[in-house]
């Protein structure tokens, strides 16, 4: 393999390992993990506001149930009364504030039974919660140690580069560093049977003579701009 083909070979390394920082699968699960905490939290602000309203309303039907105990007290008491008519309104009116007793009682019962239904849900809510986070609080810890992996080793294969390039003569080196700094990436691509080894166009057949002949001057892809390593071996 020439010393250019190897820049070629250490240069994709450090691309796959650039993309491989950038988090790909890792992130997407890292998000997804994310979002199912956020909507459990969601969820458990639900149930919560729930139970507050269901509260207030528990409390003012104690206080619909302590007045309506109380008139229907204050009217048996004057269900002795001698006149037949007022007796017989009495009794309907007794009859009608016992209903709406029973019916408060009845409400009072079922908010009691949701309620309870609920801290249920919300126990399950914050224990699935409590897992999650947990096991986000792992994959941070896991990612970053695998993120410093990869870090260490493109560190090391941009050293390994730097060294490579440094062994070309001077007006090659300065021209790779040039395309590099003009931000194409890769900067050098191997031509395989007359196309582009990054971006895979055919080449014309000027530009392949000039890329086959022997010369110190690399020549660039007219599509993408990369330096054009011949495939053939050579010292360069």
């Amino acid at each position: 393999m020439s010393l250019l083909q190897q820049i070629v070979s250490r240069e994709n390394d450090v691309m796959r390992l650039d993309a491989a920082l950038g988090g790909g699968a890792r992130a997407e699960v890292r998000r997804e993990l994310k979002r199912s905490i956020t909507a459990l939290e969601e969820q458990i602000r639900t149930v919560e506001a729930a139970e507050v309203a269901a509260t207030v309303r528990a409390e003012e039907l104690a206080a619909e149930q302590s007045e309506l105990a109380m008139r229907l007290k204050n009217m048996r008491s004057n269900e002795g009364a001698r006149d037949y008519r007022q007796a017989t309104q009495i009794e309907h009116e007794t009859e009608v504030l016992q209903g709406k007793l029973d019916a408060v009682e009845e409400a009072e019962l079922e908010l009691m039974e949701a309620s309870e239904q609920r801290k249920v849900e919300l126990a399950d809510l914050v224990a699935q919660l409590e897992i999650r986070r947990g096991e986000y609080a792992a994959l941070l810890d896991e990612q970053a140690r695998a993120q410093a992996e990869l870090a260490s080793q493109r560190d090391a294969k941009l050293e390994e580069l730097e060294q490579l390039i440094g062994q070309l003569p001077d007006s090659m080196a300065s021209l790779i560093r040039s395309v590099k700094a003009q931000g194409v990436a890769p900067a050098l691509a191997v031509v395989h049977a007359g196309y582009c080894g990054n971006c895979h166009m055919a080449l014309s057949s000027a530009l392949r003579g000039k890329v086959g002949a022997a010369s110190a001057t690399l020549q660039r892809c007219e599509e993408c701009g990369v330096l054009l390593v011949p495939e053939g071996e050579g010292d360069l």
